[in-house]
């Protein structure tokens, strides 16, 4: 819509698409959550189980950017 918005009018808009948002109401459920909420399951449940260890899967080659939704919303 912006590439042809811009063809039509001669302006130079551009649709954002921010990636890897976290927040109040996330889906926290391991076996549906996207990555973010499912580490953040994964720590709180093993420090109220006073456990010492995380599984985490994975390589960690894949770099991701993460930010908090609220930081993301513009203020009222």
């Amino acid at each position: 819509m912006c590439r042809s918005y811009n063809r039509q009018y001669g302006t130079r808009y551009l649709a954002a698409m921010p990636t890897n948002l976290y927040g109040p109401n996330d889906n926290y459920d391991l076996e549906s959550a996207h990555v973010l909420p499912a580490l953040i399951r994964k720590m709180h449940e093993a420090k109220t189980r006073g456990l010492d260890r995380v599984v985490v899967w994975g390589t960690g080659s894949p770099r991701r950017e993460f930010l908090y939704s609220d930081d993301m919303a513009m203020p009222a």
